[in-house]
Protein backbone atom coordinates (compact mmCIF):
# COMPACT_ATOMS: atom_id res chain seq x y z
CA UNK A 1 0.00 0.00 0.00
CA UNK A 2 2.52 2.24 1.15
CA UNK A 3 4.42 1.75 -2.72
CA UNK A 4 1.53 2.49 -4.05
CA UNK A 5 0.94 5.75 -2.66
CA UNK A 6 4.69 6.86 -3.59
CA UNK A 7 3.91 5.73 -7.04
CA UNK A 8 0.90 7.78 -7.31
CA UNK A 9 2.59 11.07 -5.78
CA UNK A 10 5.44 10.59 -7.97
CA UNK A 11 3.11 10.68 -10.86
CA UNK A 12 1.36 13.66 -9.24
CA UNK A 13 4.34 15.47 -8.54
CA UNK A 14 5.54 14.77 -12.59
CA UNK A 15 2.75 15.46 -14.07
CA UNK A 16 2.45 19.15 -11.74
CA UNK A 17 5.87 19.85 -12.63
CA UNK A 18 5.49 19.46 -16.19
CA UNK A 19 2.06 21.26 -16.47
CA UNK A 20 4.65 24.31 -14.30
CA UNK A 21 7.16 24.19 -17.22
CA UNK A 22 4.73 24.37 -20.44
CA UNK A 23 4.29 28.00 -20.04
CA UNK A 24 8.15 28.09 -20.05
CA UNK A 25 8.47 25.31 -22.84
CA UNK A 26 5.52 26.70 -24.98
CA UNK A 27 6.43 30.49 -24.34
CA UNK A 28 10.08 29.68 -26.12
CA UNK A 29 8.33 27.92 -29.09
CA UNK A 30 6.77 30.96 -29.56
CA UNK A 31 10.02 33.24 -29.47
CA UNK A 32 11.67 30.59 -31.82
CA UNK A 33 8.84 30.63 -34.62
CA UNK A 34 9.08 34.55 -34.24
CA UNK A 35 12.84 34.84 -34.95
CA UNK A 36 15.92 35.00 -33.10
CA UNK A 37 17.85 37.08 -30.70
CA UNK A 38 21.79 37.56 -29.40
CA UNK A 39 22.59 40.05 -26.42
CA UNK A 40 25.98 40.89 -26.40
CA UNK A 41 27.39 42.95 -23.43
CA UNK A 42 30.94 45.37 -23.82
CA UNK A 43 32.42 44.97 -20.72
CA UNK A 44 35.70 45.88 -19.79
CA UNK A 45 36.95 46.15 -23.61
CA UNK A 46 35.14 42.68 -24.44
CA UNK A 47 32.24 41.46 -26.09
CA UNK A 48 30.21 39.05 -23.94
CA UNK A 49 27.92 36.77 -25.23
CA UNK A 50 24.69 35.96 -23.92
CA UNK A 51 22.81 33.30 -25.34
CA UNK A 52 20.49 33.01 -28.73
CA UNK A 53 20.56 31.31 -31.66
CA UNK A 54 19.83 32.82 -35.38
CA UNK A 55 18.54 31.51 -38.48
CA UNK A 56 18.62 32.00 -41.86
CA UNK A 57 15.60 33.45 -43.40
CA UNK A 58 14.18 34.09 -40.13
CA UNK A 59 13.83 37.78 -38.47
CA UNK A 60 16.90 38.27 -36.34
CA UNK A 61 17.61 40.63 -33.78
CA UNK A 62 21.16 41.64 -31.90
CA UNK A 63 20.91 43.30 -29.00
CA UNK A 64 24.18 45.47 -27.51
CA UNK A 65 24.37 46.37 -24.30
CA UNK A 66 27.40 49.05 -23.31
CA UNK A 67 28.67 48.21 -19.57
CA UNK A 68 31.82 50.05 -20.62
CA UNK A 69 32.56 54.22 -19.40
CA UNK A 70 33.85 54.94 -23.13
CA UNK A 71 31.96 54.30 -26.64
CA UNK A 72 32.26 51.20 -28.51
CA UNK A 73 31.71 50.22 -32.08
CA UNK A 74 30.11 47.42 -33.68
CA UNK A 75 31.02 46.85 -37.15
CA UNK A 76 30.27 43.83 -39.38
CA UNK A 77 29.74 43.09 -43.35
CA UNK A 78 27.34 40.85 -42.12
CA UNK A 79 24.79 44.04 -42.21
CA UNK A 80 26.36 45.74 -45.67
CA UNK A 81 23.84 44.22 -47.72
CA UNK A 82 20.89 43.43 -46.20
CA UNK A 83 18.05 45.70 -44.81
CA UNK A 84 18.77 46.78 -41.55
CA UNK A 85 16.90 48.40 -38.94
CA UNK A 86 18.78 49.97 -36.02
CA UNK A 87 16.59 50.62 -32.66
CA UNK A 88 17.92 52.76 -30.05
CA UNK A 89 16.72 55.29 -27.41
CA UNK A 90 17.12 58.39 -29.43
CA UNK A 91 15.07 56.86 -32.63
CA UNK A 92 15.32 54.21 -35.24
CA UNK A 93 17.17 54.32 -38.11
CA UNK A 94 16.65 51.81 -40.94
CA UNK A 95 17.66 51.09 -44.70
CA UNK A 96 19.78 48.67 -47.08
CA UNK A 97 23.23 48.28 -45.85
CA UNK A 98 25.15 49.73 -43.28
CA UNK A 99 28.43 49.10 -41.99
CA UNK A 100 27.71 49.01 -37.91
CA UNK A 101 27.05 51.46 -34.94
CA UNK A 102 28.79 53.04 -31.97
CA UNK A 103 27.32 52.27 -28.64
CA UNK A 104 27.96 55.25 -26.19
CA UNK A 105 28.77 53.93 -22.32
CA UNK A 106 25.60 52.91 -20.59
CA UNK A 107 23.12 52.58 -23.86
CA UNK A 108 21.29 49.52 -25.57
CA UNK A 109 20.62 49.23 -29.22
CA UNK A 110 19.12 46.41 -31.06
CA UNK A 111 19.57 45.32 -34.48
CA UNK A 112 17.09 44.01 -36.29
CA UNK A 113 17.32 41.94 -39.69
CA UNK A 114 16.70 39.17 -41.58
CA UNK A 115 20.00 37.13 -42.31
CA UNK A 116 19.76 35.41 -45.80
CA UNK A 117 21.80 32.58 -45.12
CA UNK A 118 23.81 30.43 -42.68
CA UNK A 119 27.69 31.36 -42.02
CA UNK A 120 30.28 33.00 -39.82
CA UNK A 121 30.52 36.67 -39.54
CA UNK A 122 33.06 38.16 -37.74
CA UNK A 123 32.57 41.57 -35.87
CA UNK A 124 35.17 43.92 -34.44
CA UNK A 125 35.14 47.80 -32.80
CA UNK A 126 36.13 49.88 -35.10
CA UNK A 127 37.82 52.54 -32.20
CA UNK A 128 39.80 49.96 -30.12
CA UNK A 129 41.23 47.58 -33.00
CA UNK A 130 41.41 44.17 -30.52
CA UNK A 131 37.92 44.10 -29.51
CA UNK A 132 36.92 41.44 -31.75
CA UNK A 133 34.00 38.09 -32.34
CA UNK A 134 31.97 36.40 -34.89
CA UNK A 135 28.47 35.62 -35.24
CA UNK A 136 27.04 32.40 -36.36
CA UNK A 137 24.12 31.86 -38.46
CA UNK A 138 22.78 27.99 -38.35
CA UNK A 139 20.64 26.52 -40.49
CA UNK A 140 19.18 23.95 -37.69
CA UNK A 141 17.12 21.11 -39.55
CA UNK A 142 14.14 19.70 -37.35
CA UNK A 143 14.01 15.70 -36.91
Amino acid sequence: MMSRIRSIMLIWTVAVAASLMWPAIHSDALKAQQGGQVVIEIRNYTYEFHGGVLKPLEPATIVLRNKDDVTHGFNSTLFESLDVDVETDAGDTYGNGIKGVHIAPGKEIRIHFTPTGPGKHEFHCDIHKNMKGEILILAVGTA
